[in-house]
This record gives structure tokens, sequence and C-alpha cells, in this order.
């Protein structure tokens, strides 16, 4: 009757969540081991980007685990709390990218030359290295020589 199909739905929902949340644990876990792997990387000047990056990935595994809790447990105050913490972190990523879409080019590209200048020759080679380029602004060429200006 009717309260089987409550029941039902509320059990494909309640391991509904229980998936997403393992899912936002692998997704985290993925994030925090690109961290540690892009460390060994030698061309990678910016480490605050990392940090954001693993400070990113641990939230969403406490997160997950959080909600995780609340779906196995069926406590309605703990879901209620991880879906108030969701909509507040989904309308930060919304801003975020809303401020990295319109931030202007001449604001972009002067932030990544300034970042060039800081990296160290063996790091300007290794990138250019991998993308084949030459220089910050030449990508038509690939010259040995990492301290031509483009």
């Amino acid at each position: 009757g009717p309260l089987m199909g409550k029941l039902c739905s509320f059990n494909c929902l309640r391991w509904s969540l229980i998936f997403l949340n393992i899912f936002y644990i692998t997704l985290g876990l993925i994030l925090i081991g690109l961290v540690i792997a892009t460390r060994t990387l030698t061309y990678m000047s910016e480490p605050h980007v990392l940090i954001v990056t693993a400070v990113a990935g641990s939230i969403l595994v406490l997160l997950a685990i959080f909600g995780m809790i609340g779906a196995v447990r069926h406590n309605q105050v703990i879901l209620f709390f991880y879906m108030i913490v969701l909509g507040l972190s989904l309308l930060f990523m919304f801003a975020v990218s809303v401020a990295a879409l319109v931030t202007p080019k001449k604001i972009q590209e002067t932030a990544l030359a300034t970042s060039w200048a800081a990296l160290s020759d063996s790091q300007k080679s290794a990138i250019q290295i991998s993308l084949n380029c030459c220089g910050f602004n030449n990508v038509t060429q690939n010259n040995s020589n990492s301290d031509s200006p483009g």
C-alpha cells in the first residue's frame, strides 16, 4: 500500500545520498592526491593553488562523511545542517566562478606574466618543453633559451 511506497522511496533516497557521498569522498581524495602528486613537479610555482586545492578536498571529504552519517543514522538535524553547508558552498563556488569569468583579460595576463617572471630558469624550461613553446608569449617555436621574452 501507500506505506510501502513511502518506505521504498525513502530507502531509494537514502541510498542515493549514501552513494553520492561516496562519490564526494572519492572526489575529495582525488583532489588531495593531485596536490600530493603535483608537489613533486618542478614547475609548480604557486603553493597557494595547492593549499586551496588541498583544503577544498579535505572539506569535501569531511562534508561527505558528515552527510553519510546523517543518511545512515536517519538524523534529520545532521541532514539539515548538511543541506545548509552544501547550499552555502554552492553559492560560494558560483560566486568564485562568476568572479573568474568577469575578471578582465588584462588582469589575467598581468597575473600570468608576474607568475612567469617569478619562475626559475629550470621551471621555465620544463614548462616550455612540456608545452612546446619558447618564452611567455611565443607558442610557435621551441628554443632552448628559457630567458627569451617571447
